[in-house]
């Protein structure tokens, strides 16, 4: 499975990734950051590590585990810089993210499955 991977951040062994204070965009509208952070937040854990990673921009501690939602992975500790520095993400996680968002609100709902699975009992 290929993921696309987002929120890694620059360091000497990776000098051609972002530095996360170059991505800061206080003009981000305040209510489609909250939904991506919300987003962000109950992805689900694909791996964990040991150690904690520490926010590149004020040192706290943030996470040692990764998120997933299937398409994109990201550190578990990625919410924080959107959070707290106002890190924008790039265009293309932010569209795929509002299309989750308006799918999960308005779903189709098939119980067939469910309902055939439950009659061979």
């Amino acid at each position: 499975m290929d993921l696309k991977a987002l929120g890694y951040w620059r360091s000497s062994d990776s000098p051609r990734l972002p530095d996360p204070a170059n991505l800061v965009d206080t003009t981000w509208d305040g209510a489609e950051r909250a939904l991506v952070v919300d987003y962000l937040d109950r992805g689900q854990i694909g791996r964990r590590f040991m150690g904690i990673t520490r926010c590149r921009i004020c040192d706290a501690p943030n996470g040692g585990a990764e998120k997933t939602d299937g398409v994109f992975v990201w550190p578990n500790g990625l919410a924080h810089y959107l959070e707290e520095h106002g890190v924008r993400l790039p265009h293309e996680f932010v569209a795929h993210v509002l299309r989750r968002s308006e799918e999960l609100d308005h779903p189709t709902i098939d119980r067939t499955w469910w309902a055939g699975q439950t009659a061979r009992d």
